[in-house]
């Protein structure tokens, strides 16, 4: 009668196997925590963002062309923070803040750093065109603005 016996060559393998599996699990379960982590910080930063940009609200309230090339632009902030006015687009022309002319439409003093206060009303102007265009007014607190005027 044979009697089978396991050598230790056999032993040593199993127990080899058995390491490399735990170390690779364990390498993975460390790189999966990780990405974790970081989706979670993005989840949380996309819903702080979100819950911000909510708080800002820009509501045209009238606009007219004076005549002679200006159009005025009232807009009133009824959100609950300010607003920074970074871009103003009318129709095809680009003003960025530097050049954008604001004051504050009920006491006439000129904002030099293009915020608007929440429920503020202001008188925007910038070089107009005639017939039917697209304003767009970008924020730095990442607003995002679109009205269609007929003039």
């Amino acid at each position: 009668m044979l009697v089978r016996r396991r050598a230790a060559s056999e032993v040593l393998g199993a127990i080899l196997v058995a390491a490399i599996t735990m170390a690779m699990s364990a390498a993975y379960a460390g790189y999966a925590l990780t990405q974790t982590r970081i989706q979670t910080a993005s989840i949380s930063d996309a819903l702080r963002s979100s819950a911000r940009a909510q708080r800002q609200l820009l509501s045209l309230s009238y606009y007219y062309s004076d005549g002679q090339g200006r159009l005025h632009i009232f807009m009133y902030n009824m959100g609950g923070e300010e607003s920074t006015l970074r871009t103003v687009i009318v129709g095809s022309a680009r003003y960025d803040a530097p050049n954008i002319e604001m004051k504050d439409a009920v006491t006439g003093r000129s904002i030099s750093n293009c915020k608007i206060a929440a429920k503020q009303l202001v008188e925007v102007t910038v070089p107009g065109q005639q017939g039917q265009i697209d304003l767009l007014v970008l924020t730095e607190e990442g607003g995002i603005f679109i009205w269609r005027l007929n003039l």
